[in-house]
C-alpha cells in the first residue's frame, strides 16, 4: 500500500498566492452581494418619470433617527401640494426663490407619485428621477410620523452642491415654505441644517398659486412673529444677536447669515 505524503494531500500557497486568492474571494462576496440588493430593486418610468425603490440601508445614517411609517396613504391634492411647497434658489450667482416644479408638473406628477407611495414597502424608500424641459430633478422621499421627507439631489440638471470651503461651485438650496424645516446633522461643536433636505408636515396648507406663482414677487412667505413667539429659545437667541449687531460687534452680512441659521434651526 502506498503511504500518502503530505504534498499529495494539500496545496502549500505562497503568501503572495494566498493574498491573491483571498482578495478575489472578497470581491466575488461584495459583487454578489451587490447583485441581490440592485436585484430588488424595482423600476417604473411613465411621463418622464422613473421611480425606483430602494432599500433604507442605501439612504444614509441619518435616516436612523426616524422612525419609518410606509406605504404613504395620501390624496393626489395632498401630494400636490407639497410638491407645489417646495422651492429652491440659487447660491453662486446668488437668486430670488424659485419653485422646483411648475404647476403643470406638479399635476402631473401628483397621480404617479400617488400610487407610489401606497406601494412603499417598510424597508424601502423611494427614489424618483423626473425629466422636464428644464433638465433633470431627482430626489429621495420617505414618511416618518406625521412627516414627509423630501431630499432633492439635483434640480433641472444641477446637483446640489453648498460647500463652505467652496473646494466645489455652489449651486443651490431649499427654501423653507410654513410646514416645513430643515433636517439638522449634529457635528462635535455645532449643528448643521442640511439645504437640500426638507422635514414637512403631513398636512400642510393649500399654497396661494395666485401669490406664489405671481412673476413680481416668487419668494416664499417668511416665518410670520407668531411662529417665532412660540419658540422662546429662539427668541431670546435673536434679541442677542440683535444686539451685536447694534452694538457693533458683528456687521449686518454676519448678521443676516447667523439670523437665517437661527431660523432653519428652529423653525
Amino acid at each position: 500500500m502506498k503511504q500518502s505524503n503530505f504534498n499529495d494531500s494539500y496545496i502549500i500557497m505562497s503568501p503572495h498566492q494566498f493574498s491573491a486568492r483571498s482578495a478575489l474571494f472578497i470581491l466575488f462576496i461584495v459583487l454578489f452581494s451587490a447583485c441581490g440588493t440592485f436585484k430588488e430593486e424595482k423600476t417604473y418610468s411613465k411621463n418622464g418619470l422613473t421611480i425606483t425603490y430602494r432599500s433604507l440601508s442605501r439612504f444614509g445614517s441619518e435616516i436612523q433617527n426616524y422612525r419609518v411609517q410606509h406605504p404613504i396613504n395620501v390624496s393626489v391634492e395632498l401630494v400636490n401640494t407639497h410638491l407645489l411647497s417646495l422651492w429652491h434658489r440659487q447660491i453662486d450667482p446668488p437668486g430670488r426663490p424659485k419653485p422646483v416644479f411648475s404647476q403643470k408638473d406638479a399635476e402631473d406628477l401628483s397621480p404617479l407619485l400617488t400610487k407610489a407611495f401606497q406601494k412603499i414597502k417598510s424597508n424601502k424608500y423611494l427614489h424618483f428621477e423626473y425629466k422636464s424641459p428644464k433638465g433633470w430633478t431627482e430626489g429621495d422621499v420617505f414618511s416618518s410620523t406625521d412627516k414627509i421627507h423630501w431630499r432633492l439631489l439635483k434640480i433641472n440638471g444641477e446637483v446640489y452642491s453648498n460647500d463652505p470651503l467652496k473646494l466645489r461651485k455652489r449651486t443651490w438650496k431649499l427654501v423653507r415654505t410654513p410646514g416645513q424645516k430643515f433636517q439638522i446633522i449634529k457635528t462635535d461643536i455645532d449643528q448643521k441644517p442640511l439645504e437640500n433636505w426638507v422635514v414637512s408636515d403631513f398636512q400642510l396648507p393649500e399654497p396661494n398659486l395666485k401669490d406664489r406663482f405671481n412673476s413680481s414677487s416668487d419668494s416664499p412667505p417668511k416665518p410670520s412673529r407668531e411662529d417665532i413667539s412660540r419658540k422662546p429659545e429662539l427668541r431670546n437667541k435673536l434679541k442677542i444677536l440683535r444686539e451685536l449687531f447694534e452694538d457693533g460687534l458683528i456687521n449686518e452680512k454676519d448678521y443676516q447669515n447667523k439670523k437665517e441659521r437661527l431660523l432653519n434651526q428652529h423653525l
